[in-house]
């Protein structure tokens, strides 16, 4: 009997949803019967399809045939998927008309705080993972290409914090224009920072990735200006009872992102790119490495009105 009445249940609750449907579809001018046949007949969804997995095994295209290549391309791509999620997070925390309430506001800058601990402490993978001497050898294969070129992480600064903030310190005393957006973004430390040793111009890094991303990313500055994640929190955090907490968690970003992340690159770079006759590699577009992966010599913070002139002089600096 109980199990009759489990089955009458189930039936009605059916029946109810199947009302809904109608409703929802009539509203819409659309037909229940042709939702149903394709639910009838389409395939069932698995995780091998609904993750991609096998385009996903398909993206990893060495150049070379230096097995650790393969490490090297697969690494790469996580760091880029987390950056998406980084950026997930800090589009919806910029929206301009939906504006986070401070205890949301503080447990989103917690989830970029955790995908870029995980990144960095990640970094093993590469600085331990890679035999050197097929590193040396298949990354001529990727000139001019580089992480420099990440399109994404570029994104990230631009949604963190205001232009101004973006430029390497000992060029500010030459911006005419605060407002200037054009100027700003040529003057960004990045711009700066791939240049040819031996010439001082830009190096084949910079160029490519100018030409094809210097539009967009110009345009997102643009965009960001009056709506970045620094302005948000001045705007609508700033002042409140959740200030405190929400310094926290954006100072802890904030060395996340600019000493953290260019530290673990510029400890990498000295494993692999140096000798013990101290004798130092090339980089493959001929860039001075040794300062622009040093955090003390770009000193970019995204929030330095979050630290106190003695940390800022501090900013960076090696033990």
């Amino acid at each position: 009997m109980n199990r009759q009445i489990k089955i009458i249940e189930q039936e009605d609750l059916t029946m109810q949803q199947l009302d809904k449907l109608r409703e929802k579809y009539a509203r819409e001018n659309q037909s229940i019967f042709c939702h149903l046949e394709r639910i009838y007949h389409e395939k069932t969804l698995d995780y091998t399809d609904y993750l991609g997995i096998d385009t996903l095994l398909t993206l990893q295209k060495p150049k070379t045939n230096f097995p650790d290549e393969t490490i090297f391309i697969v690494y790469h791509q996580i760091v880029e998927l987390y950056f998406r999620l980084i950026l997930w997070e800090l589009e919806q925390l910029t929206d301009p008309n939906d504006p986070k309430p401070a205890d949301l506001f503080i447990e989103k800058v917690k989830r970029v705080n955790r995908y870029f601990n995980c990144v960095i402490s990640s970094f093993d993978i590469m600085a331990n993972g890679l035999d050197k001497v097929q590193f040396l050898k298949f990354r001529y294969a990727l000139f001019p290409a580089s992480g420099f070129q990440s399109f994404q992480y570029r994104k990230i600064e631009m949604c963190a914090t205001d232009a101004i903030n973006l430029v390497n310190r000992k060029w500010l005393p030459y911006i005419k224009n605060t407002e200037e957006m054009e100027e700003l973004y040529e003057r960004t430390y990045w711009k700066r920072g791939a240049v040819e040793n031996d010439t001082g111009g830009k190096s084949v890094t910079l160029t490519d990735f100018e030409r094809k991303y210097d539009t967009k990313l110009l345009q997102h500055l643009k965009d960001y200006q009056g709506r970045n994640l620094y302005q948000m929190y001045q705007n609508h955090i700033e002042g409140t009872a959740a200030e405190e907490e929400a310094r926290k968690v954006l100072r802890e970003f904030d060395q996340a992102a600019n000493i953290r992340w260019q530290l673990a690159h510029y400890k990498v770079a000295m494993k692999h790119l140096t000798s013990k006759k101290k004798t130092t590699v090339k980089s493959t577009g001929g860039t001075n490495w040794r300062k622009y992966l040093n955090p003390r010599f770009q000193m970019i913070s995204f929030f330095p009105k979050l630290w106190s002139s003695s940390e800022m002089e501090q900013w960076g600096h090696i033990d």
